[in-house]
C-alpha cells in the first residue's frame, strides 16, 4: 500500500493551497468532481479528490515510472493536468506539488482544478 503524503488531507489543504476558499471536504467517489478527475486517469491514478466550499478542487494523483528517472513522473502529472483541461473541460488547472522516490519510481502530485460552469 502506498503511503499517503502529508499534504493529501483536508486540514493541510485548508491551510495551504485551498486557503481562503472555505471549508474543504473529501469528495465521495460518485460525485461529478471524481468523475472529472477519473476521466484523465490515463496518466496517473486518482487517489482522492477534495472540494472547497467557495469553488476549487484538488486531486491526489499518483503513479510509478522506472526507478532512477523520477522526473518522468512529473511529465505524467503535467500530462494528467493538460488532459483534464483540454479534453475534459476543467479550467484553471495547476500542479502545485509533486513528490517522487527515485529509488522506487513512485510519484505523487496534487492537481488543482475547477469545473467549467454550465
Amino acid at each position: 500500500m502506498r503511503a499517503k503524503p502529508t499534504w493529501a488531507n483536508v486540514e493541510w489543504l485548508e491551510q495551504n493551497v485551498l486557503a481562503g476558499k472555505g471549508e474543504v471536504f473529501e469528495c465521495q467517489r460518485r460525485t461529478k468532481a471524481w468523475a472529472l478527475a477519473k476521466s484523465a486517469e490515463g496518466f496517473g491514478q486518482v487517489r482522492k479528490v477534495f472540494r472547497a466550499d467557495a469553488g476549487g478542487f484538488a486531486a491526489w494523483v499518483s503513479g510509478t515510472v522506472a526507478a532512477g528517472i523520477s522526473y518522468a513522473g512529473l511529465g505524467k502529472a503535467e500530462a494528467f493536468a493538460e488532459d483534464l483541461h483540454f479534453l475534459h473541460g476543467a479550467v484553471t488547472v495547476s500542479v502545485p506539488l509533486y513528490t517522487s522516490d527515485p529509488a522506487t519510481g513512485d510519484w505523487d502530485a496534487l492537481v488543482l482544478f475547477e469545473r467549467r460552469a454550465k
